[in-house]
C-alpha cells in the first residue's frame, strides 16, 4: 500500500447480518487477483461456531462466516485446523462448551497460464515482476519534475532489457499515477512514473497479464479509502490524518498503458478455414470454434 501501518476500507465488500453473521463473497471474488498476482494461494473459509453454555450472556448464538478470503503466502497453505487453533475464530465466551464447524476449500485463481507462471518464477530478483524496481538504484535521479510528482525510468530500460532477454523473458514499459487527498501521504498532490520496467516470460500474453492481473493487483493496494494505525504528520511535524479511526486517505490509482521494448514477435493469425473446409468440418471442430468464440467474449467481459 501507499505507506507503511495503512489499512484498507473493505467494509463496503461484505455483508452484515445482525452482529454474528458475515458474508464475504464479494471480497473473496476481490482477492484473487492480488493473490495470484503475489504468488500466494487463496482460500475460502466458511462455518460456524455455536455458543452452548447456558449461563453465559451469548447462549445460543451462532457466529457464522462465509466465503471470508485468505491468501497464503507461497510455500504455506492452511486447513480447518488452522482455524480451529486461530483465536480469530473463537467467538463464545466458553469456547469448551462451543460447537466449530468450518471448511477450508482452496480456490481457482488462474488468470496466467502455467507455462507463463513457471517462467517467472524462474526469473531473478533483478528481473522478477514483484521485484525488479527494488533494483532501480538513486530513484531520485529520475525525478523529472524536480518536485518529486513525476518520475521517468526510461534511462534504466535498455540495460533492463539486457537482463530480462538474457534470463528469457521480453521486457516491457508500462506508466501510471498516484493521487491522494489532503489527509493522505501525498497531501494532495500525485506522482507519475513514466516507463517503468517489467519482464515478463515469453509465454505470457502481456495484455492479459495486466488488464486481468496487475492493474487488479495495483488497484487493490493503492486505490481506496485508507487509515493510518497511526497518526500521519507532514513535513512540517503537524498531524494531518487522525490514527486508527476513520479512512481519511483517499487514494487514487490510474495505470496510464504498457508497451513492448524487447522485439516480441506478432502473434500470427489463425487461418480462416475455406467455404469447402467448413462444410466438412467434424462436430468437435465446430465445438471448439463454438469454445473459442465464448472464450473471447467471456475475456473481452473481464477487461477494464
Amino acid at each position: 500500500m501507499y505507506y507503511e501501518e495503512s489499512i484498507k476500507d473493505f467494509s463496503s465488500y461484505f455483508t452484515m447480518i445482525g452482529d454474528t453473521d458475515y458474508d464475504y463473497t464479494a471480497l473473496l471474488e476481490l482477492y484473487k487477483e492480488p493473490c495470484e498476482y503475489y504468488g500466494g494461494i487463496l482460500y475460502s473459509i466458511s462455518g460456524f461456531q455455536a455458543c452452548g453454555k447456558t449461563d453465559d450472556a451469548d447462549f445460543g448464538k451462532n457466529y457464522t462466516d462465509m466465503n471470508l478470503p485468505y491468501c497464503a503466502s507461497p510455500g504455506c497453505d492452511i486447513d480447518e485446523s488452522t482455524v480451529y487453533d486461530s483465536e480469530h475464530f473463537n467467538f463464545c465466551q466458553d469456547q469448551e462448551q462451543a460447537t466449530t464447524e468450518y471448511q477450508v476449500t482452496t480456490v481457482d485463481t488462474s488468470v496466467l497460464s502455467g507455462e507463463c507462471k513457471a517462467q517467472l518464477d524462474k526469473f531473478s530478483p533483478a528481473v522478477h515482476p514483484l521485484t525488479a524496481l527494488d533494483y532501480v538504484t538513486n530513484f531520485e535521479d529520475y525525478d523529472i519534475s524536480g518536485d518529486g510528482s513525476e518520475y521517468d525510468l526510461e534511462p534504466t530500460l535498455a540495460n533492463f532489457t539486457v537482463l530480462c532477454e538474457v534470463e528469457g523473458g521480453y521486457s516491457y514499459k508500462f506508466s501510471d499515477k498516484l493521487l491522494g487527498n489532503e489527509f493522505s501521504y501525498y497531501n494532495g498532490v500525485g506522482k507519475k512514473f513514466n516507463n517503468q520496467p517489467i519482464c515478463l516470460g515469453t509465454s505470457c500474453d502481456a495484455t492479459k497479464y495486466f488488464e486481468e492481473l496487475f492493474i487488479p493487483a495495483w488497484n487493490f493496494d493503492f486505490d481506496g479509502n485508507f487509515r493510518h494505525k497511526d497518526a500521519y504528520y507532514d513535513s512540517t511535524g503537524t498531524p494531518v490524518a487522525p490514527g486508527n479511526e476513520t479512512y481519511p486517505a483517499e487514494q487514487y490509482y490510474t495505470f496510464l498503458g504498457f508497451e513492448a521494448v524487447s522485439d516480441v514477435p506478432t502473434p500470427k493469425p489463425t487461418p480462416s478455414p475455406t467455404s469447402d473446409d467448413s462444410t466438412s468440418s467434424s462436430p468437435a471442430l465446430l465445438v471448439s470454434i463454438f469454445a473459442a468464440t465464448l472464450s473471447l467474449v467471456v475475456s473481452s467481459a473481464m477487461i477494464f
